[in-house]
Protein backbone atom coordinates (compact mmCIF):
# COMPACT_ATOMS: atom_id res chain seq x y z
CA UNK A 1 0.00 0.00 0.00
CA UNK A 2 3.05 2.46 1.20
CA UNK A 3 4.59 1.52 -2.25
CA UNK A 4 1.90 2.64 -4.01
CA UNK A 5 0.88 5.87 -2.88
CA UNK A 6 4.63 6.82 -3.22
CA UNK A 7 5.03 5.55 -6.70
CA UNK A 8 1.00 8.15 -6.59
CA UNK A 9 3.13 10.83 -5.12
CA UNK A 10 5.73 10.62 -7.32
CA UNK A 11 3.67 10.54 -10.20
CA UNK A 12 1.99 13.88 -9.51
CA UNK A 13 5.14 15.56 -8.52
CA UNK A 14 6.61 15.43 -11.57
CA UNK A 15 4.66 18.17 -12.92
CA UNK A 16 6.06 21.93 -12.17
CA UNK A 17 2.85 23.17 -10.38
CA UNK A 18 2.59 20.23 -8.23
CA UNK A 19 6.40 20.31 -7.17
CA UNK A 20 5.85 23.39 -6.50
CA UNK A 21 3.34 23.20 -4.08
CA UNK A 22 3.97 20.16 -2.47
CA UNK A 23 7.79 21.36 -1.69
CA UNK A 24 8.87 22.11 1.72
CA UNK A 25 10.02 26.30 1.55
CA UNK A 26 12.29 24.83 4.38
CA UNK A 27 14.25 22.10 5.84
CA UNK A 28 11.92 22.27 8.74
CA UNK A 29 8.66 23.24 7.65
CA UNK A 30 5.71 21.43 5.91
CA UNK A 31 4.82 21.49 2.30
CA UNK A 32 3.81 24.68 1.23
CA UNK A 33 -0.25 23.54 0.38
CA UNK A 34 -0.47 22.60 3.97
CA UNK A 35 1.45 25.67 5.17
CA UNK A 36 -0.97 27.60 3.32
CA UNK A 37 -4.50 26.08 4.02
CA UNK A 38 -3.40 25.94 7.85
CA UNK A 39 -3.20 29.70 7.75
CA UNK A 40 -6.04 29.69 5.84
CA UNK A 41 -8.52 28.06 7.75
CA UNK A 42 -7.47 29.13 11.16
CA UNK A 43 -7.30 32.95 9.86
CA UNK A 44 -11.18 32.31 8.49
CA UNK A 45 -12.08 30.54 12.29
CA UNK A 46 -9.82 33.78 14.13
CA UNK A 47 -12.19 35.76 12.03
CA UNK A 48 -15.35 34.15 12.89
CA UNK A 49 -14.69 33.95 16.53
CA UNK A 50 -13.85 37.65 16.16
CA UNK A 51 -17.00 38.83 14.54
CA UNK A 52 -18.39 37.63 17.60
CA UNK A 53 -16.56 40.07 19.82
CA UNK A 54 -18.43 43.15 19.97
CA UNK A 55 -15.57 45.30 20.02
CA UNK A 56 -13.93 43.87 16.79
CA UNK A 57 -17.04 44.68 15.06
CA UNK A 58 -16.87 48.12 15.91
CA UNK A 59 -13.18 48.20 14.91
CA UNK A 60 -14.00 46.55 11.73
CA UNK A 61 -17.23 48.68 10.90
CA UNK A 62 -15.27 51.12 8.81
CA UNK A 63 -13.48 49.34 6.70
CA UNK A 64 -17.40 47.82 6.24
CA UNK A 65 -18.53 51.14 5.16
CA UNK A 66 -15.68 51.71 2.72
CA UNK A 67 -15.91 48.53 1.31
CA UNK A 68 -19.85 49.05 1.11
CA UNK A 69 -19.51 52.21 -1.54
CA UNK A 70 -19.18 48.91 -4.15
CA UNK A 71 -22.64 47.58 -4.27
CA UNK A 72 -20.51 44.22 -5.90
CA UNK A 73 -18.40 43.93 -2.65
CA UNK A 74 -21.30 44.55 -0.52
CA UNK A 75 -23.25 42.06 -1.78
CA UNK A 76 -20.64 39.12 -1.68
CA UNK A 77 -19.82 40.00 1.54
CA UNK A 78 -23.26 39.92 2.75
CA UNK A 79 -23.59 36.32 1.27
CA UNK A 80 -20.74 35.64 2.88
CA UNK A 81 -21.49 36.53 6.44
CA UNK A 82 -25.16 35.05 6.75
CA UNK A 83 -23.68 31.63 5.50
CA UNK A 84 -20.54 32.05 7.03
CA UNK A 85 -21.00 28.56 9.47
CA UNK A 86 -22.00 26.42 6.17
CA UNK A 87 -18.66 27.73 4.43
CA UNK A 88 -16.74 27.78 7.49
CA UNK A 89 -17.30 24.09 7.96
CA UNK A 90 -16.95 22.94 4.70
CA UNK A 91 -13.63 24.59 4.89
CA UNK A 92 -12.83 22.45 7.96
CA UNK A 93 -13.52 18.83 6.37
CA UNK A 94 -10.10 19.13 4.20
CA UNK A 95 -8.65 19.87 7.64
CA UNK A 96 -9.87 16.44 8.68
CA UNK A 97 -8.91 14.70 5.54
CA UNK A 98 -4.85 16.39 6.50
CA UNK A 99 -5.65 14.66 10.03
CA UNK A 100 -5.97 11.22 8.38
CA UNK A 101 -3.27 11.35 6.46
CA UNK A 102 -1.12 12.84 8.86
CA UNK A 103 -1.75 9.56 11.21
CA UNK A 104 -0.90 7.67 7.90
CA UNK A 105 2.35 9.27 6.98
CA UNK A 106 3.38 9.42 10.98
CA UNK A 107 4.09 5.63 10.52
CA UNK A 108 6.60 6.30 7.71
CA UNK A 109 10.35 6.04 8.65
CA UNK A 110 13.18 8.44 8.53
CA UNK A 111 15.28 7.38 5.70
CA UNK A 112 18.90 7.71 4.59
CA UNK A 113 19.82 10.34 1.79
CA UNK A 114 20.15 9.12 -1.33
CA UNK A 115 23.62 7.61 -1.95
CA UNK A 116 23.66 8.33 -5.33
CA UNK A 117 22.76 11.71 -4.72
CA UNK A 118 24.75 12.20 -1.58
CA UNK A 119 27.34 9.73 -1.64
CA UNK A 120 29.75 11.54 0.61
CA UNK A 121 27.32 10.76 3.77
CA UNK A 122 26.80 7.61 2.91
CA UNK A 123 30.33 5.83 4.52
CA UNK A 124 31.00 2.70 6.08
CA UNK A 125 34.13 3.99 7.95
CA UNK A 126 31.67 6.78 9.38
CA UNK A 127 28.36 5.45 9.99
CA UNK A 128 27.04 9.11 11.45
CA UNK A 129 24.05 9.13 9.51
CA UNK A 130 22.84 5.27 9.60
CA UNK A 131 23.02 5.94 13.42
CA UNK A 132 21.07 9.28 13.06
CA UNK A 133 18.28 7.20 11.18
CA UNK A 134 18.12 4.57 13.80
CA UNK A 135 17.97 7.49 16.42
CA UNK A 136 14.99 9.00 14.95
CA UNK A 137 13.52 6.04 14.18
CA UNK A 138 13.72 4.68 17.76
CA UNK A 139 10.59 5.31 19.73
CA UNK A 140 11.80 5.62 23.11
CA UNK A 141 15.84 5.44 23.10
CA UNK A 142 17.60 5.46 26.53
CA UNK A 143 20.10 8.06 24.94
CA UNK A 144 17.39 10.77 23.86
CA UNK A 145 20.41 13.01 22.84
CA UNK A 146 22.51 12.58 19.65
CA UNK A 147 25.65 14.26 19.24
CA UNK A 148 27.09 15.27 16.17
CA UNK A 149 31.10 15.89 16.47
CA UNK A 150 32.96 17.55 13.84
CA UNK A 151 35.41 20.13 12.65
CA UNK A 152 34.38 23.31 11.76
CA UNK A 153 34.20 23.51 7.98
CA UNK A 154 33.10 19.16 7.57
CA UNK A 155 29.49 21.00 6.92
CA UNK A 156 27.63 19.45 10.36
CA UNK A 157 25.05 21.77 10.40
CA UNK A 158 24.16 21.53 5.99
CA UNK A 159 24.10 17.79 6.45
CA UNK A 160 21.41 17.73 9.16
CA UNK A 161 19.15 20.68 7.19
CA UNK A 162 19.82 18.61 4.24
CA UNK A 163 18.85 15.70 5.64
CA UNK A 164 14.96 16.64 6.88
CA UNK A 165 14.60 18.70 4.15
CA UNK A 166 14.96 15.24 1.93
CA UNK A 167 12.74 13.13 3.66
CA UNK A 168 9.59 12.70 1.92
CA UNK A 169 7.16 13.81 5.07
CA UNK A 170 8.10 15.93 7.92
CA UNK A 171 7.04 13.26 10.90
CA UNK A 172 7.98 15.76 13.32
CA UNK A 173 8.11 19.32 14.90
CA UNK A 174 11.50 20.53 14.06
CA UNK A 175 13.16 23.59 16.36
CA UNK A 176 16.79 25.05 15.69
CA UNK A 177 18.76 26.52 18.36
CA UNK A 178 22.29 28.48 17.62
CA UNK A 179 24.00 28.37 20.83
CA UNK A 180 26.28 31.13 19.64
CA UNK A 181 26.41 33.78 22.41
CA UNK A 182 23.68 32.43 25.09
CA UNK A 183 25.03 30.94 28.29
CA UNK A 184 21.64 30.33 30.47
CA UNK A 185 18.50 28.68 30.41
CA UNK A 186 16.54 31.16 29.82
CA UNK A 187 18.19 32.37 26.78
CA UNK A 188 17.68 29.02 25.09
CA UNK A 189 14.21 28.92 26.12
CA UNK A 190 13.52 32.14 24.93
CA UNK A 191 14.81 30.96 21.50
CA UNK A 192 12.57 27.63 21.42
CA UNK A 193 9.36 29.70 22.38
CA UNK A 194 10.21 32.30 19.21
CA UNK A 195 10.88 28.77 17.04
CA UNK A 196 7.26 27.70 18.47
CA UNK A 197 5.83 30.77 17.72
CA UNK A 198 7.37 30.76 14.13
CA UNK A 199 6.03 27.25 13.49
CA UNK A 200 2.31 27.74 14.98
CA UNK A 201 -0.34 28.27 12.55
CA UNK A 202 -1.48 30.46 15.04
CA UNK A 203 2.15 32.04 15.38
CA UNK A 204 0.99 33.19 11.43
CA UNK A 205 -1.51 35.33 12.83
CA UNK A 206 0.06 37.92 14.95
CA UNK A 207 -1.04 40.44 11.76
CA UNK A 208 -4.40 40.31 12.47
CA UNK A 209 -5.63 43.24 15.37
CA UNK A 210 -6.31 42.60 19.08
CA UNK A 211 -5.89 39.23 18.57
CA UNK A 212 -2.83 39.16 17.19
CA UNK A 213 -1.39 40.57 20.77
CA UNK A 214 -2.77 37.85 22.99
CA UNK A 215 -1.49 34.92 20.33
CA UNK A 216 2.14 36.54 21.72
CA UNK A 217 0.87 36.51 25.06
CA UNK A 218 -0.46 33.14 25.09
CA UNK A 219 3.06 31.41 23.52
CA UNK A 220 5.11 33.22 25.88
CA UNK A 221 2.83 32.54 28.77
CA UNK A 222 2.78 28.72 27.74
CA UNK A 223 5.52 27.63 26.21
CA UNK A 224 7.60 24.62 25.59
CA UNK A 225 3.97 22.65 26.53
CA UNK A 226 2.57 23.46 22.99
CA UNK A 227 5.55 21.17 21.88
CA UNK A 228 4.57 17.94 20.54
CA UNK A 229 5.89 14.49 22.35
CA UNK A 230 8.82 13.39 20.54
CA UNK A 231 9.40 16.98 19.07
CA UNK A 232 13.26 17.29 17.48
CA UNK A 233 15.54 20.24 18.94
CA UNK A 234 18.44 20.65 17.57
CA UNK A 235 21.22 22.50 19.79
CA UNK A 236 24.14 23.93 17.24
CA UNK A 237 27.64 25.55 17.70
CA UNK A 238 27.19 24.39 20.89
CA UNK A 239 31.17 24.97 21.65
CA UNK A 240 30.42 28.49 21.06
CA UNK A 241 28.43 29.79 24.68
CA UNK A 242 29.19 33.01 25.99
CA UNK A 243 30.58 34.72 22.46
CA UNK A 244 33.51 32.84 22.67
CA UNK A 245 35.23 30.87 20.31
CA UNK A 246 37.05 28.46 22.32
CA UNK A 247 36.15 28.28 26.31
CA UNK A 248 38.07 26.08 28.73
CA UNK A 249 35.75 26.71 31.68
CA UNK A 250 33.13 23.87 31.82
CA UNK A 251 31.05 25.92 33.86
CA UNK A 252 29.77 27.64 30.73
CA UNK A 253 28.27 24.74 29.71
CA UNK A 254 26.79 23.68 33.09
CA UNK A 255 23.48 25.99 32.75
CA UNK A 256 22.78 24.91 28.96
CA UNK A 257 23.55 20.78 29.38
CA UNK A 258 21.09 21.13 32.47
CA UNK A 259 18.94 22.58 30.23
CA UNK A 260 19.23 19.75 27.36
CA UNK A 261 18.85 17.01 30.07
CA UNK A 262 15.26 18.45 31.22
CA UNK A 263 13.93 18.67 27.40
CA UNK A 264 15.39 15.17 26.91
CA UNK A 265 14.46 13.33 29.93
CA UNK A 266 11.52 15.01 31.21
CA UNK A 267 10.30 16.31 28.10
CA UNK A 268 11.29 13.16 25.94
CA UNK A 269 11.77 15.59 23.15
CA UNK A 270 14.66 14.05 20.87
CA UNK A 271 17.75 16.30 21.00
CA UNK A 272 20.35 16.98 18.54
CA UNK A 273 23.39 18.50 19.52
CA UNK A 274 26.29 19.70 16.76
CA UNK A 275 29.70 20.70 18.20
CA UNK A 276 33.35 20.40 17.85
CA UNK A 277 34.08 18.58 20.74
CA UNK A 278 38.01 19.30 20.81
CA UNK A 279 36.87 23.29 21.06
CA UNK A 280 35.24 22.92 24.38
CA UNK A 281 38.38 21.76 26.13
CA UNK A 282 37.63 20.62 29.79
CA UNK A 283 33.45 20.42 29.63
CA UNK A 284 34.44 17.56 27.75
CA UNK A 285 34.15 15.26 31.18
CA UNK A 286 31.36 17.29 32.33
CA UNK A 287 29.49 16.15 29.25
CA UNK A 288 31.00 12.34 29.53
CA UNK A 289 29.93 12.32 32.92
CA UNK A 290 26.45 13.91 32.67
CA UNK A 291 25.06 11.77 29.49
CA UNK A 292 25.53 8.05 28.26
CA UNK A 293 27.50 10.39 25.12
CA UNK A 294 25.78 9.13 21.89
CA UNK A 295 28.87 10.39 19.92
CA UNK A 296 29.07 10.18 16.66
CA UNK A 297 31.88 11.44 14.32
CA UNK A 298 31.62 13.41 11.12
CA UNK A 299 34.27 13.98 8.69
CA UNK A 300 34.45 16.60 6.21
CA UNK A 301 34.49 16.15 2.24
CA UNK A 302 38.12 16.50 2.05
CA UNK A 303 39.26 13.87 4.60
CA UNK A 304 36.61 11.60 3.06
CA UNK A 305 38.57 12.46 -0.44
CA UNK A 306 41.67 11.49 1.45
CA UNK A 307 40.26 7.83 2.55
CA UNK A 308 38.92 7.23 -0.97
CA UNK A 309 42.57 8.05 -2.15
CA UNK A 310 44.24 5.92 0.53
CA UNK A 311 42.05 2.76 -0.32
CA UNK A 312 43.02 2.83 -4.04
CA UNK A 313 45.71 1.70 -6.52
CA UNK A 314 46.78 5.31 -7.01
CA UNK A 315 46.90 6.12 -3.12
CA UNK A 316 51.42 6.54 -3.95
CA UNK A 317 50.79 8.33 -7.36
CA UNK A 318 51.39 11.73 -8.17
CA UNK A 319 48.88 12.20 -10.44
CA UNK A 320 45.78 10.33 -7.70
CA UNK A 321 47.28 13.70 -5.27
CA UNK A 322 46.84 15.98 -8.10
CA UNK A 323 43.00 14.32 -8.85
CA UNK A 324 41.97 14.47 -5.27
CA UNK A 325 42.90 18.46 -5.25
CA UNK A 326 41.04 18.99 -7.65
CA UNK A 327 37.92 17.68 -5.97
CA UNK A 328 38.88 19.04 -2.78
CA UNK A 329 39.09 22.65 -4.62
CA UNK A 330 36.00 22.00 -5.48
CA UNK A 331 34.33 20.60 -2.27
CA UNK A 332 36.03 22.78 0.45
CA UNK A 333 32.91 25.02 0.37
CA UNK A 334 30.55 22.46 -1.11
CA UNK A 335 27.73 23.12 1.20
CA UNK A 336 27.34 27.08 0.83
CA UNK A 337 27.14 27.18 -3.21
CA UNK A 338 24.64 24.04 -3.64
CA UNK A 339 22.32 26.60 -1.03
CA UNK A 340 23.29 29.71 -3.11
CA UNK A 341 22.84 27.12 -6.76
CA UNK A 342 19.89 25.35 -5.10
CA UNK A 343 18.50 24.69 -8.67
CA UNK A 344 21.73 24.10 -10.35
CA UNK A 345 22.57 20.16 -11.05
CA UNK A 346 26.64 20.24 -11.45
CA UNK A 347 27.35 18.44 -8.00
CA UNK A 348 30.00 15.79 -9.03
CA UNK A 349 29.70 13.55 -6.51
CA UNK A 350 32.33 11.78 -4.42
CA UNK A 351 31.08 8.03 -5.57
CA UNK A 352 32.29 9.85 -9.30
CA UNK A 353 35.79 10.14 -7.89
CA UNK A 354 36.14 7.00 -7.15
CA UNK A 355 35.28 6.18 -10.62
CA UNK A 356 37.41 8.68 -11.79
CA UNK A 357 40.29 7.12 -9.83
CA UNK A 358 39.96 3.91 -11.44
CA UNK A 359 39.54 5.28 -14.48
CA UNK A 360 42.93 6.96 -14.45
CA UNK A 361 44.54 4.14 -12.49
CA UNK A 362 43.99 2.24 -15.58
CA UNK A 363 45.59 4.97 -17.92
CA UNK A 364 49.59 3.47 -18.16
CA UNK A 365 50.89 6.27 -20.60
CA UNK A 366 52.01 9.45 -18.35
CA UNK A 367 51.16 11.89 -21.42
CA UNK A 368 47.48 10.62 -21.17
CA UNK A 369 47.30 10.69 -17.67
CA UNK A 370 48.60 14.72 -17.49
CA UNK A 371 46.03 15.03 -20.30
CA UNK A 372 43.17 13.74 -17.91
CA UNK A 373 44.27 15.77 -15.18
CA UNK A 374 44.20 18.78 -17.42
CA UNK A 375 40.55 18.18 -18.79
CA UNK A 376 39.58 17.57 -14.65
CA UNK A 377 41.20 20.99 -13.80
CA UNK A 378 39.47 22.25 -16.81
CA UNK A 379 35.80 21.54 -15.12
CA UNK A 380 32.90 18.57 -16.23
CA UNK A 381 29.77 19.65 -17.71
CA UNK A 382 28.19 23.04 -16.34
CA UNK A 383 30.88 22.62 -13.25
CA UNK A 384 33.27 25.38 -13.32
CA UNK A 385 37.19 24.92 -13.55
CA UNK A 386 39.24 24.79 -9.94
CA UNK A 387 40.32 28.57 -11.36
CA UNK A 388 37.05 29.63 -11.75
CA UNK A 389 35.70 28.55 -8.09
CA UNK A 390 38.87 29.86 -6.55
CA UNK A 391 38.65 33.47 -7.89
CA UNK A 392 34.92 33.86 -7.92
CA UNK A 393 34.77 36.08 -4.88
CA UNK A 394 36.04 38.58 -7.40
CA UNK A 395 33.28 38.97 -9.05
CA UNK A 396 31.78 41.06 -6.04
CA UNK A 397 35.19 43.20 -5.85
CA UNK A 398 35.43 46.19 -7.61
CA UNK A 399 39.10 48.68 -7.74
CA UNK A 400 40.90 44.92 -8.05
CA UNK A 401 40.80 44.00 -11.43
CA UNK A 402 43.52 41.82 -12.29
CA UNK A 403 41.91 38.53 -10.80
CA UNK A 404 39.00 38.96 -13.34
CA UNK A 405 41.88 39.48 -16.62
CA UNK A 406 42.94 36.27 -15.35
CA UNK A 407 42.45 35.31 -19.28
CA UNK A 408 42.43 38.20 -20.72
CA UNK A 409 45.88 37.04 -22.84
CA UNK A 410 47.31 34.17 -23.57
CA UNK A 411 49.42 33.47 -20.34
CA UNK A 412 52.08 31.15 -18.62
CA UNK A 413 49.64 29.36 -16.41
CA UNK A 414 52.46 28.74 -13.58
CA UNK A 415 53.59 32.05 -13.59
CA UNK A 416 50.31 33.81 -13.53
CA UNK A 417 49.17 31.58 -10.83
CA UNK A 418 52.12 32.03 -8.43
CA UNK A 419 51.85 35.93 -8.87
CA UNK A 420 47.92 35.79 -8.12
CA UNK A 421 47.87 33.05 -5.36
CA UNK A 422 50.91 34.37 -3.02
CA UNK A 423 49.33 38.07 -3.69
CA UNK A 424 46.16 36.38 -2.58
CA UNK A 425 44.89 37.58 1.02
CA UNK A 426 40.96 37.48 1.64
CA UNK A 427 41.10 38.91 5.04
CA UNK A 428 42.75 42.25 3.35
CA UNK A 429 39.80 41.90 1.08
CA UNK A 430 37.20 41.13 3.39
CA UNK A 431 37.90 43.75 5.89
CA UNK A 432 37.52 46.85 2.76
CA UNK A 433 35.18 45.14 0.74
CA UNK A 434 31.55 45.38 2.22
CA UNK A 435 30.34 43.00 -0.73
CA UNK A 436 32.20 40.16 0.73
CA UNK A 437 31.48 40.62 4.46
CA UNK A 438 30.16 37.56 4.36
CA UNK A 439 32.79 35.56 2.42
CA UNK A 440 34.29 32.42 4.67
CA UNK A 441 38.23 33.52 4.55
CA UNK A 442 39.21 30.14 5.97
CA UNK A 443 37.43 28.25 3.39
CA UNK A 444 39.55 30.38 0.19
CA UNK A 445 42.85 29.90 2.45
CA UNK A 446 41.99 26.48 2.46
CA UNK A 447 41.28 26.35 -1.71
CA UNK A 448 44.76 28.70 -1.65
CA UNK A 449 46.36 25.92 -0.20
CA UNK A 450 45.13 23.17 -2.40
CA UNK A 451 45.53 24.70 -5.69
CA UNK A 452 49.35 25.77 -4.19
CA UNK A 453 50.25 22.35 -3.68
CA UNK A 454 48.36 21.19 -6.94
CA UNK A 455 50.48 23.77 -8.78
CA UNK A 456 53.86 22.43 -6.96
CA UNK A 457 52.69 18.95 -8.32
CA UNK A 458 52.38 19.83 -12.14
CA UNK A 459 55.75 21.40 -11.71
CA UNK A 460 57.63 18.32 -10.37
CA UNK A 461 56.12 15.66 -12.74
CA UNK A 462 57.15 17.84 -15.71
CA UNK A 463 54.58 19.43 -16.20
CA UNK A 464 55.90 22.97 -17.31
CA UNK A 465 54.42 24.29 -20.67
CA UNK A 466 50.95 24.95 -19.21
CA UNK A 467 49.29 27.79 -20.67
CA UNK A 468 46.04 29.67 -20.34
CA UNK A 469 43.98 30.69 -23.41
CA UNK A 470 42.25 33.69 -23.58
CA UNK A 471 39.81 32.18 -26.32
CA UNK A 472 38.56 28.91 -24.54
CA UNK A 473 39.38 30.32 -21.03
CA UNK A 474 41.21 26.84 -20.39
CA UNK A 475 44.24 25.69 -19.13
CA UNK A 476 45.78 23.52 -22.34
CA UNK A 477 49.46 21.89 -22.92
CA UNK A 478 51.68 22.52 -25.48
CA UNK A 479 54.64 20.82 -26.62
CA UNK A 480 56.00 23.43 -28.91
CA UNK A 481 58.67 25.84 -27.88
CA UNK A 482 57.74 28.93 -26.13
CA UNK A 483 60.81 30.93 -25.75
CA UNK A 484 58.83 34.12 -25.23
CA UNK A 485 57.45 32.92 -22.18
CA UNK A 486 61.46 31.96 -21.19
CA UNK A 487 61.60 34.44 -18.36
CA UNK A 488 58.18 33.47 -16.61
CA UNK A 489 59.61 30.05 -16.58
CA UNK A 490 62.96 31.02 -15.59
CA UNK A 491 61.42 33.07 -12.44
CA UNK A 492 59.04 30.03 -11.81
CA UNK A 493 61.71 27.46 -11.87
CA UNK A 494 63.44 30.14 -9.40
CA UNK A 495 60.63 30.16 -6.68
CA UNK A 496 60.04 26.35 -6.57
CA UNK A 497 64.08 25.93 -6.26
CA UNK A 498 64.13 28.21 -3.21
CA UNK A 499 61.14 26.59 -1.85
CA UNK A 500 63.06 23.09 -1.91
CA UNK A 501 66.28 24.56 -0.71
CA UNK A 502 67.40 23.60 -4.29
CA UNK A 503 69.33 27.02 -5.57
CA UNK A 504 71.07 26.50 -8.73
CA UNK A 505 75.04 27.70 -9.15
CA UNK A 506 73.32 30.23 -12.10
CA UNK A 507 70.32 30.62 -14.07
CA UNK A 508 70.50 31.65 -17.80
CA UNK A 509 67.53 34.07 -19.40
CA UNK A 510 68.74 35.17 -23.22
CA UNK A 511 66.97 38.29 -22.98
CA UNK A 512 67.83 39.61 -19.11
CA UNK A 513 67.12 43.48 -19.52
CA UNK A 514 63.51 42.49 -19.85
CA UNK A 515 63.52 41.45 -16.50
CA UNK A 516 62.82 45.74 -15.96
CA UNK A 517 59.53 44.90 -16.78
CA UNK A 518 57.19 46.11 -13.71
CA UNK A 519 55.55 42.71 -13.76
CA UNK A 520 58.81 40.84 -13.62
CA UNK A 521 60.27 42.67 -10.78
CA UNK A 522 56.83 43.08 -8.88
CA UNK A 523 57.71 38.98 -8.99
CA UNK A 524 60.55 39.01 -8.08
CA UNK A 525 60.07 41.62 -5.16
CA UNK A 526 56.99 40.02 -3.52
CA UNK A 527 57.31 36.31 -4.37
CA UNK A 528 60.61 35.37 -3.52
CA UNK A 529 62.28 35.20 -0.61
CA UNK A 530 64.13 38.05 0.42
CA UNK A 531 67.33 36.26 1.78
CA UNK A 532 67.84 33.87 -0.89
CA UNK A 533 67.94 36.70 -3.17
CA UNK A 534 72.08 37.11 -2.60
CA UNK A 535 72.40 33.41 -3.26
CA UNK A 536 70.93 33.53 -6.64
CA UNK A 537 72.39 34.53 -10.29
CA UNK A 538 71.41 35.36 -13.53
CA UNK A 539 73.83 34.84 -16.06
CA UNK A 540 76.28 35.31 -13.37
CA UNK A 541 74.50 38.39 -12.01
CA UNK A 542 73.28 38.66 -8.18
CA UNK A 543 69.72 38.89 -8.38
CA UNK A 544 69.80 41.89 -6.05
CA UNK A 545 71.54 43.92 -8.46
CA UNK A 546 68.93 43.00 -11.22
CA UNK A 547 65.77 44.45 -8.75
CA UNK A 548 64.86 48.17 -9.37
Amino acid sequence: MKNIMMRILNFFMNFKLLKYLLKRPSWSSNVRIVEWYKIFIASIWVLYLALEIEQFKRFTLPIYKFVSNSNCLKDIISILYVNRVIILLALTIPTILFWFLDIIFKKVSYKKLDPELFPEYDLDDHPYQTRLVEFLNSSDSIHNVFWLDGSWGSGKTFFIKTFFENQIYKKKEIYYISCFGIKTREQAEKILINEIEKQSTLGNLDFIPLVGGVFKWFFKTVGTDLMKRDSIIIFDDFERVSYAETSDNSSDYNDLLGYIDYLSENKRFKIIVILNLKEIGAAQKLIYSKFKLNLNKMVSAEEVVDNILKKSKLRDDVFGKMLSLIFKIYYVDIGERVVEEKNKDSKLSLREFQKLLEELSNITDNNEKADYIIKWMNGWEETDSILVLFFECYMYFYGIDKYDKLFESDGYFHFEMLAKIVDFNIEDLIAISYGLSNVDGKLYNKKKAYLSQLLSCLWKIGLRNLFLSEKTKKVFYSKYDHSSYEIEERLVEIYYDVLDKNIKDDYRINNIEKLEDPEYQNFIKKYLLLESKGQITINQISLDKLIQ
